[in-house]
């Protein structure tokens, strides 16, 4: 999908006269918004809040599959579940349609990541078990986040979130493989919008890679840091949080939370397939990163401030080429690793 959210330009200009706005059916990372310039994101669901506006859940099941029986087989199907029975919902109509639209930080869950699991490894937080099961849940269907500008209520009592906690709720649904966000909230009235504008740049210069990557498990933090990492055939997505950014407290509330940029040193470890070679590592915003060690099993550093970090990978697939040496489990590095002066 052609980067939805923004005015159509580029690739979606070339789909505009082929489908309706936002529906041609690509894999692109998408962002939609409420805002002049963004694809809202009831314009492209054919249907929203299944759960409760159509009569019974059945009468929404078979007035869904009505209205999808002539769309066009190059189209996508979506639709928008709200908080009511979202889970139950979920589950219901995903066999109907390509896209859903959730919110997957309206509910928190005290299920922790299971052993092997490979989005969000190890990583047992409220709000993550909560998305892990949402993506757990839709398999391979496309997701996108809705983000609340304001503060989702169950999470920002009384008060409006801070940069830094939307780029935690950004980077944590990337990390659970959604494949884009809605915007709940005008993006150029937040006190923010500059430092949010550069985030969506950001993420448009990899709308592709994002778009079609998978998770994979051979990535590892080697200071217990959590991590996620998501893959396409040329580029790898490491995503780094920090847990204290957006901490749960009794009854799904969060009080302010410690946006005091405290920083620390953080190492990675790649152990990729022996068809693959990592060639270049970079930061979301394009500093480049120090790759260190055997090319089989190379390791990098930064420095990680604030909410959290994406690391971004450039790799090349060998399909016919054979291991050099047999592939040895990622031990940390005992001299330091520096990143480039940024």
């Amino acid at each position: 999908m052609a980067l939805l959210g923004c005015a159509l330009t580029g690739p979606a200009a070339a789909n505009a006269e082929d489908a309706p706005a936002g529906r041609s059916k690509n894999t692109s990372f998408a962002v939609f918004g409420e805002a002049p310039g963004y694809i809202t994101p009831e314009s492209v669901c054919d249907m929203v809040c299944p759960a409760h506006r159509h009569g019974t859940p059945r009468q929404a099941y078979e007035k869904l599959t009505r209205d999808l029986r002539n769309r066009p087989a190059d189209q996508l199907s979506s639709i928008w579940i709200c908080r009511m029975n979202q889970e139950e919902t979920l589950v219901r109509f995903l066999p109907l349609v390509d896209q859903i639209f959730i919110n997957p930080f309206a509910y928190t869950s005290e299920e922790g990541p299971a052993e092997g699991q490979r989005i969000w490894p190890g990583f047992d937080h409220p709000v993550i078990n909560n998305i892990r099961r949402i993506r757990s849940k839709a398999g391979r269907k496309r997701l996108i986040a809705s983000v609340n500008l304001k503060g989702d209520p169950n999470l920002f009592h009384r008060r409006k979130p801070d940069f830094e906690e939307i780029r935690w709720m950004v980077y944590a649904v990337i990390g659970a493989n959604f494949q884009g966000l809605g915007w709940r909230g005008n993006p150029s009235t937040v006190p923010w919008a500059e430092r949010l504008s550069r985030l969506e740049d950001n993420l448009k210069r990899y709308q592709t890679d994002l778009g079609a990557a998978r998770p994979v498990a051979w990535c590892k933090a080697l200071d217990n840091q959590p991590i996620s990492a998501i893959a396409s055939d040329r580029t790898l997505f490491v995503v780094l949080l920090n847990p204290e950014y957006m901490r749960v407290v009794p009854h799904g509330k969060s009080p302010p939370l410690p946006l005091d940029g405290n920083a620390r040193e953080v190492r990675i470890g790649l152990l990729p397939p022996p068809e693959l070679t990592v060639e270049a590592a970079r930061t979301l915003s394009g500093l480049p990163l120090l790759l260190a060690g055997h090319r089989n099993n190379p390791q990098v550093a930064c420095r990680l401030t604030g909410a959290g970090k994406i690391l971004v990978f450039s790799i090349r697939r060998h399909p016919h080429r054979r291991p050099e040496r047999a592939r040895q489990p990622i031990q940390p590095r005992t001299e330091p690793v520096e990143e480039r002066k940024q």
